[in-house]
């Protein structure tokens, strides 16, 4: 199985501008997050950004780096235009965060390993809230209700609607929560 990683990182963040570029111990966020991915069992590592100072730091690193459009919404529509414009045949995507410099090969190679079951299209990792941490929530932003680990509600839109009705009390109706740790696979 082929399996290409896109890492999406734009510059203008509106929580904290010019993010990819801070410095972690001498080296750009980006780079970390970068060499950290490479360590795992991904075939193939691409950053995808729209502005020339991250793509300027990939290329001074050695990292492999496409421009893509400033009117993406988000990363997923970024990976989308980098495996729209590369020529080879890909099985499976890995969007891996571009804000995530401490993530471990382990946790790509958990994602990936989702993907040996055929009848996955899409997975991500995801770790339990317990009872205590579900009351600290302040900025939730995906929960799944898992029954054997089929996903019933997974996304933004959703969590976003029933907070606005309901308040931080409807994550108490549910068995089973997980923080959404930001990595994706799709086939």
């Amino acid at each position: 199985m082929t399996t290409i990683g896109i890492i999406p990182a734009r510059y203008h963040s509106s929580r904290l501008p010019g993010k990819p570029l801070l410095d972690i111990l001498g080296k750009s966020m980006i780079q970390r997050v970068y060499e950290q991915a490479k360590e795992s069992i991904i075939d193939e590592l691409i950053v995808a950004t729209d502005d020339q100072r991250i793509e300027a730091e990939v290329m001074a690193f050695g990292g492999q780096v496409m421009m893509t459009s400033q009117k993406h919404k988000s990363g997923t529509d970024r990976c989308l235009e980098v495996l729209e414009n590369i020529n080879k045949k890909v099985d499976l995507v890995v969007n891996i965060q571009g804000d995530e410099p401490f993530i471990h090969e382990d946790h790509l190679h958990q994602l990936i390993s989702c993907f040996e079951d055929n009848k996955t299209e899409i997975a991500t990792l995801a770790i339990k809230v317990n009872e205590f941490e579900k009351d600290l929530l302040d900025s939730l932003r995906n929960i799944e209700d898992l029954d054997e680990f089929d996903a019933h509600h997974f996304g933004d839109q959703y969590v976003d609607e029933k907070l606005r009705n309901y308040g931080k009390s409807f994550i108490h109706n549910y068995k089973n929560v997980f923080k959404y740790i930001h990595q994706k696979g799709y086939k």
